[in-house]
């Protein structure tokens, strides 16, 4: 009996099936290689996939609310204002006895007082001269003043409020500043428009 075919079919047979296993193996490699497992992008940290179950990036991160607006400078005086909003006049309300000096600025409007903004700061030193001059933006202004004595003029619709201050260590001083509502023709009704509807 001649085996020689048959040995040589089967000889075949067994390389046609090891070139089988050997590229289903490849595949298989291939493939988890260009398909990482969803826990391999769980454990990487913060993955955009992540983001998008989320929604919205800011639901990752916690932020405050609100924070002080950044420092500003006038003659090498570092200030901030600001306030118009409940948030940021929160803040402000907080963050006053960090600086040597803060103001608040309103105007009376019958029994209440409200917010009142752009006005002037204008502080002289004991020499009578002019060391700070700005607008503030808002009903707050924090300032970084040095010690010493000092005289503050808060202008508002053209009227002035003046005070005699002294910055002494450790000892924030808080003016809270108010005029009357009846600056001028029509001055409660511009207060309720154009500056801000909520009162303290």
């Amino acid at each position: 009996m001649n085996l020689l075919p048959s040995f040589r079919r089967s000889a075949h047979a067994a390389k046609t099936l090891a070139a089988c296993i050997f590229l289903a193996a490849f595949t298989s490699q291939t493939i988890a290689q260009t398909n990482p497992s969803s826990t391999d992008k769980d454990n990487s940290g913060l993955q955009l996939g992540e983001f998008e179950r989320s929604g919205d990036a800011t639901t990752v991160v916690d932020e405050p609310a609100s924070q002080l607006p950044a420092l500003q400078y006038h003659n090498g005086i570092p200030y901030i204002t600001g306030g118009i909003g409940s948030d940021e006049a929160s803040v402000f309300k907080e963050q006053r006895r960090q600086f040597p000096l803060s103001l608040n600025f309103g105007q009376e409007v019958g029994d209440r007082t409200a917010y009142a903004a752009d006005v002037q700061v204008v502080i002289r030193d004991s020499d009578d001269q002019t060391i700070f001059n700005i607008n503030s933006e808002g009903p707050y202004c924090l300032i970084d003043l040095e010690l010493g004595d000092y005289e503050l003029h808060a202008t508002y619709m053209g009227h002035t409020e003046s005070r005699k201050i002294t910055i002494k260590p450790d000892d924030p001083i808080e003016l809270n500043i108010r005029w009357p509502s009846d600056l001028s023709d029509g001055s409660v009704k511009s207060l309720k428009e154009d500056l801000k509807e909520e009162f303290m």
